[in-house]
């Protein structure tokens, strides 16, 4: 016998889609009264297994807390140390220094970004000044020898 569904079970056609009240309703009564066999009882049991939180038990804000502070900077298991990338290593050092408010050379107020000194791009947070892009431009000429490199 075959069947005219075209789709097969446990396919996921109706996965997301809201159902009216009255659809709910007719589930709710449908399944009303339904005992679950033992085998069924014991599969639930065992994807319960290692939830130790429990159904609508939580971990307490404290320990939530510090949970996060033992995976803060190099305890993390990302952490990179210096072999960071060139945009992660901008990030983390507005993390720690701010944003920068002045050009250290000129004065001006206007797209401060912040230079690295020596060009190490290490995390190293004293080997940062903050500059205008006209001086950054300018500071960096500078440094850089003949073939376009940094001395």
């Amino acid at each position: 016998m075959t069947s005219n569904n075209p789709f097969p079970k446990g396919h996921k056609i109706n996965l997301g889609r809201k159902q009216s009240e009255e659809t709910r309703r007719k589930i709710s009564l449908g399944l009303m009264g339904r005992q679950l066999s033992a085998e069924s009882r014991a599969k639930i049991g065992m994807a319960h297994l290692g939830n130790k939180w429990g159904v609508g038990h939580h971990p307490s804000e404290e320990l939530k807390k510090r949970w996060s502070e033992q995976r803060l900077g190099n305890k993390s298991s990302s952490w990179k140390g210096d072999k960071v990338g060139y945009s992660q290593l901008h990030k983390w050092i507005r993390k720690y220094k701010g944003r920068p408010l002045w050009c250290s050379f000129c004065g001006s107020t206007m797209k401060i970004q912040w230079a690295n000194i020596n060009h190490d791009y290490k995390r190293d947070l004293d080997g940062w000044m903050a500059l205008c892009i006209s001086c950054h431009i300018k500071y960096d000429e500078r440094e850089r020898n003949g073939k376009g490199q940094f001395v």
